[in-house]
């Protein structure tokens, strides 16, 4: 039951709740108690940090990322986030300099057409935990 005095409960509630969700959804825990902002941000981060990890697996450098928006690194990076979560294709689109978050969405979808690819990301997301 929430507490009275917030609709989403006071700050006791919330870290009663932060305690308790990895017991309750594991893969929620991390936004448990978050207000809408907070846990937008907090997603960003997330994915920031599925993103470094991947990176440091493929061994690509970041920081080097061709001009190219349909780049192979930047579409198997970024098919290997869409793949493993909710990640949004207008983050992607901005973080990877991939165009317009349609751009990546399809440079993805082709990515994932072929098999081969689907078997590299595998191997990729087998090497990280994401």
């Amino acid at each position: 039951m929430i507490p009275s005095g917030s609709p989403f409960g006071d700050a006791k509630f919330k870290q009663e709740m932060k305690r308790l969700m990895p017991e309750l959804r594991p893969d929620q825990s991390r936004f448990a108690g978050l207000e809408a902002d907070e846990a937008k941000k907090e997603r960003m981060e997330m994915w920031e940090e599925q993103l470094q990890l991947l990176a440091a697996a493929a061994k690509i450098d970041l920081t080097k990322l061709a001009d190219q928006k349909s780049h192979p690194d930047k579409v198997r990076l970024a098919a290997a986030l869409k793949t493993n979560n909710s990640v949004s294709n207008g983050w992607l689109a901005q973080r990877l300099q991939m165009g317009q978050p349609a751009s990546a969405s399809k440079f993805v979808r082709r990515h994932l057409l072929n098999p081969k690819n689907n078997h590299a990301g595998r191997i990729l997301l087998s090497k990280v935990k994401t």
